[in-house]
């Protein structure tokens, strides 16, 4: 057995029935040009019962009797049970898919079985078919399950193989990193790293209260200083609303460069756009900035460690009623300073504000009442999974469209934007309660409004 690392192991405290901690993954394939969709959905189904797992998914949690968690490896696996299929009724559009996915999202994993799940789905117009993967997040954060996911398919249309996710990929040469728990005990190197954590949070700490009682100006955001919104007021449950797009990667470059920023910069002030629109479409329109989770990766290059190895840092996003271009340079200007506030931290300090944040969130969300007193953690989690293929993948011959997330609702957020690089798109999957956001859908066609908007407005930033 192996200790969970504790970030992992957070994933699984705060897991309850109406806040599940697993992620989905929604694969899209065109109708194969050489075969039947349904006659490729019987070899997918087939082929994925009949391979055993390797590492991660051949292990379940097990509770240590000094507490941690600790991974166990299953002696049986019931493929059956992990490997379903099902079948839209016509037309199966992407509407009834999106139902369907929120539909099977909902339940908890069971922690007696391996922490996964895979859908084969068939029915879908034009006779394509879709793969959707339940993964808990202790498994693997996004870089880990991208990584994963692109590695079961084929960069040929003439290669007939298939390769379920839990098959592996091949192993590559991994970065050297310091050993620590099981893996040997340094003493004096686990105090001095201690000692030089807690020095480095204090100072960090330090900085953020001066910044919270108005003694120094600061472009990023604190946690808990989100605007209010009326309906994160409303305890969440576990039925989600999920909705999907695309946006061009040429396009959304050149915007960026246009505003001296980054792609990533026009994902947070697309996905901020939408959300000021959607909010004020329900009479909720806020006079402040709203406030994003951003999440980094903490993952020294070349680490392919089933684990996670992330971080959340909090940005301001723009001013409500700022213009698209406005809009985006302000989101540059806060960017810019998280990213000089991510330079000077450890990984360790990160690790250690993200548990913090997590835990504070958590509490926000189990008060009996007073909720509406104490503000979000934040508004939104925004998350840009790297590193996605540039060219197109297959599967047994047929071509994956797209790829979409759909995200868990961290505790004290009312959305969580994700989103993966494949090919020449970006593609987005949108996550809320559905008691909270039951029309999902609607920020996605605002996004696409508001990318739109944003792309015919490229006239280059001022510089002061």
């Amino acid at each position: 057995m192996s200790r969970l690392a504790p970030l992992d192991a957070t994933f699984l405290v705060l897991e309850s029935p109406s806040r599940p901690m697993h992620a989905g993954a929604l694969l899209l394939f065109d109708r194969p040009d050489a075969a039947d969709g349904g006659e490729l959905a019987d070899r997918v189904v087939e082929t994925f019962r009949r391979t055993p797992p390797v590492a991660p998914f051949e292990r379940r949690p097990k509770l240590g009797f000094t507490g941690p968690f600790f991974w166990e490896e299953c002696e049986e696996i019931d493929l059956d049970y992990h490997v379903r299929r099902v079948v839209l009724p016509a037309p199966g559009s992407n509407a009834q898919l999106m139902e369907l996915v929120g539909h099977l999202y909902a339940a908890l994993l069971d922690r007696s079985r391996p922490l996964w799940e895979c859908y084969v789905i068939e029915g879908l117009e034009g006779g394509g078919f879709a793969i959707f993967h339940k993964l808990h997040h202790a498994l693997a954060d996004g870089i880990t399950g991208a990584r994963l996911l692109f590695g079961m398919l084929s960069d040929s249309p003439e290669d007939s193989a298939i390769s379920p996710l839990w098959a592996g990929v091949p192993s590559r040469p991994r970065a050297k990193r310091k050993q620590t728990g099981g893996r040997g005990f340094n003493p004096v190197g686990l105090v001095r790293g201690a000692a030089g954590t807690a020095v480095e949070a204090g100072r960090l700490a330090a900085g953020t209260v001066s910044q919270a009682l108005g003694l120094r100006e600061g472009d990023t955001a604190l946690p808990f200083r989100a605007p209010r919104l009326s309906f994160a007021k409303r305890r969440q449950t576990a039925a989600r609303s999920f909705a999907i797009f695309d946006l061009p990667i040429p396009e959304a470059r050149a915007v960026a460069e246009s505003a001296g920023g980054s792609v990533n910069d026009v994902v947070l002030a697309v996905c901020d756009s939408a959300m000021q629109r959607y909010l004020a479409e329900k009479g909720e329109p806020v006079g402040a900035p709203l406030v994003a989770s951003m999440a980094v990766s903490t993952r020294a290059p070349g680490d392919e460690t089933p684990s996670n190895a992330a971080a959340l840092m909090q940005v301001k996003l723009g001013e409500p009623g700022a213009s698209a271009q406005e809009r985006l340079e302000q989101v540059v200007s806060s960017t810019t300073s998280a990213k000089e506030l991510l330079r000077r931290s450890s990984e360790g300090v990160m690790q250690v504000q993200s548990l913090a944040f997590f835990g504070a969130a958590q509490m926000r969300e189990e008060l009996p009442f007073g909720r509406g007193v104490v503000p979000d953690a934040a508004n939104l989690l925004i998350s840009n999974i790297p590193g996605g293929p540039k060219k197109p993948l297959f599967m047994g011959g047929a071509r994956m469209s797209s790829l979409h997330a759909m995200p868990i609702l961290p505790p004290s957020h009312v959305a969580n934007f994700t989103l993966a690089s494949y090919a020449d798109r970006l593609c987005f999957g949108i996550g809320a309660a559905r008691n909270v956001i039951p029309d999902t859908q609607r920020i996605a066609e605002l996004a696409a409004e508001s990318f739109t908007e944003l792309s015919q407005d490229q006239t280059p930033a001022t510089v002061a």
